[in-house]
């Protein structure tokens, strides 16, 4: 076994191969290069990365570093990260605080700061510090932060915020890209709309352009023609996935990735012992509908959730 690697066994359960990433912390900003710079190469979609992005990742590393690890292995360190990016972005909105945006920095009075850390005492890593690896999570898990400014390394040629539309490998796409603002191409004249007086609804203007309003074009060109008509058929396929998804039943090993990921986020909460984590793991067994909540909270409200149901 890799000296990286620890295996966690509990009552009649089977061994769970854990990576210990935090063993060098430049594992873990070398992960987040590597997811930046696949996303620089728009090899993110709307639903994230796909598992051999994942794979990639850890065949890279194994490269860099000589170490072994599984594309699941990098999977579940992102979604650590991402949940990482989360707090953070929950530490920026406190009152009280500023931004230092040259140095990366939670800008925290002392008084306050030294009360904060007492109570929290991990946020040490994220206030009045420059924060780690911040432009890797900007770009990575940024997408709802995005600015539209160009990504700053690789060959991307897209601005961050911006989602091509993708019609399939077989035929070249009639899209142009809309902007995550919504923006769209100003040749779609016949979409145009228009404030009324109250500015608070919309109407498409009339065909004819009465009261000085731009005219409507006379016939739209064949290209606009396809255009409506591929959107159409995107969105009736979208209509079907989600619909699939919606109705399908969670397959085995995405069950298996659940514990999985609960049992990395479990043992990579600071301040419990192997015997209370493996108390909040059965518990959270013997009721997996609360595992998906459990997971999408930030690291502190995890522990805070723990130390209840342990009744500490």
């Amino acid at each position: 076994m890799n000296s990286s690697q620890i295996e966690m066994n509990g009552n009649s359960k089977p061994k769970r191969k854990i990576f210990l990433w935090s063993l060098k912390p430049e594992w873990i900003t070398r992960l987040l290069q590597i997811m930046m710079e696949y996303v620089n190469t728009n090899m993110r979609s709307a639903q994230g990365f796909k598992d051999s992005v994942y794979q990639g990742a850890a065949q890279k590393m194994k490269e860099k570093f000589g170490i072994e690890v599984t594309g699941e292995q990098c999977k579940n360190q992102i979604r650590h990260q991402r949940s990482v990016w989360s707090h953070i972005q929950e530490l920026k909105q406190k009152s009280g605080v500023s931004w230092d945006e040259t140095k990366k920095m939670i800008v925290m009075d002392q008084e306050e700061y030294a009360s904060h850390i007492q109570a929290f005492p991990k946020d040490a890593a994220y206030l009045n510090i420059a924060i780690t690896n911040y432009v890797e999570l900007e770009i990575v898990f940024g997408l709802g932060h995005a600015t539209g400014e160009w990504a700053k390394s690789g060959n991307f040629e897209t601005p961050l915020g911006t989602q091509q539309i993708d019609v399939g490998d077989d035929e070249p796409s009639q899209f142009t890209d809309i902007g995550a603002d919504g923006s769209m191409p100003t040749e779609w004249s016949d979409m145009q709309v228009m404030e009324d007086s109250t500015a608070t609804t919309k109407k498409s203007l009339p065909s004819s352009g009465i009261g000085g309003g731009i005219k409507r074009k006379s016939k739209a060109s064949g290209i606009d023609q396809d255009i409506r008509e591929c959107i159409c058929l995107m969105v009736d396929s979208v209509t079907e996935v989600a619909n699939t998804i919606k109705s399908s039943t969670t397959s085995p090993k995405q069950i298996r990735n659940m514990y999985t990921e609960l049992m990395f986020e479990l043992t990579n909460i600071p301040g419990f012992s192997e015997e209370e984590v493996d108390t909040i793991y059965d518990n959270l067994s013997k009721n997996p509908t609360l595992i998906p909540s459990f997971l999408s909270k930030p690291t502190d409200s995890k522990a805070r959730w723990m130390r209840k149901e342990l009744g500490n």
